[in-house]
């Protein structure tokens, strides 16, 4: 991917060029310029120019053909029409958080136990320990919805469906396809002393909104697999039943 001045069309080198900001500068005329569409314009047309191969390990193709979900099971015998992807959220990172976590909060309740059974009346102490086992458990939480949770992704002729199973999560959402105009993923990029990138996924609707499906994504393969997966699918079934799914 190139970026050239907005000025003098020049080929910024890449040290020039700061992905934090989307800020460059050129150093033949000076200019200073946002490079967001520039790099936005690069990845779509990379992705269309390099074909998705292979599915990214933290995916599974559940299901594949078409019909509607049958209500209340995301494991229901396969349909004619659907598509059905399953990400999973574990990781190495989510496990060892998990264990530390544990750890943690088992020592701050076992210290808890203690001071209950020593101490009188409600005091500063017993307190402070309270507060540090509900963040305990609330970080707990997270680590292990990290560690156990997957999320569907579930395209049937009516709705794009996501959910996060099993244990309760927000963002779960269903879509109906009529209001659903296309799909985009974004890139996030934190700097700092913890620099990172993820990726969100976004449901453009044909009102001009846009709803946020999926965030957090570690990975480019994901978001780019996901997307073009679900936008195909669509696309085929647009074709084969004569129907209007994402509407351009």
């Amino acid at each position: 991917m190139d970026i050239v001045c907005v000025r003098c069309s020049a080929a910024i080198p890449a040290a020039d060029i700061d992905l934090g900001t989307h800020l460059a500068r050129c150093q033949g005329c000076n200019a200073v310029f946002d490079v967001t569409a520039q790099v936005e314009q690069g990845s779509r047309a990379l992705a269309r120019s390099t074909p998705y191969l292979l599915v990214p390990p933290t995916i599974q193709v559940v299901e594949e053909g078409g019909g509607a979900l049958e209500e209340g099971s995301y494991r229901s015998a396969p349909g004619v029409g659907r598509l059905v992807l399953v990400r999973s959220w574990a990781s190495r990172d989510n496990t060892i958080r998990t264990i530390f976590l544990g750890l943690w909060s088992m020592m701050v309740f076992t210290t808890l136990a203690t001071t209950c059974m020593d101490s009188g009346p409600f005091d500063a102490m017993m307190l402070f320990l309270l507060v540090f086992a509900a963040v305990g458990g609330w970080g707990l939480y997270h680590a292990v919805a990290g560690l156990l949770n997957k999320t569907w992704i579930v395209v049937t002729s009516d709705a794009l469906t996501i959910k996060h199973v099993p244990l309760p999560w927000s963002g779960n959402r269903a879509i109906p396809l009529s209001d659903l105009k296309s799909l985009r993923y974004e890139t996030v990029v934190t700097t700092g002393k913890h620099a990172s990138t993820s990726y969100t996924l976004w449901g453009s609707l044909r009102g001009g909104e846009s709803v946020e499906l999926l965030r957090g994504l570690p990975s480019f393969d994901e978001a780019r697999f996901i997307t073009e997966r679900v936008e195909e699918h669509l696309a085929d079934m647009k074709e084969s039943r004569g129907a209007r799914f994402l509407p351009r």
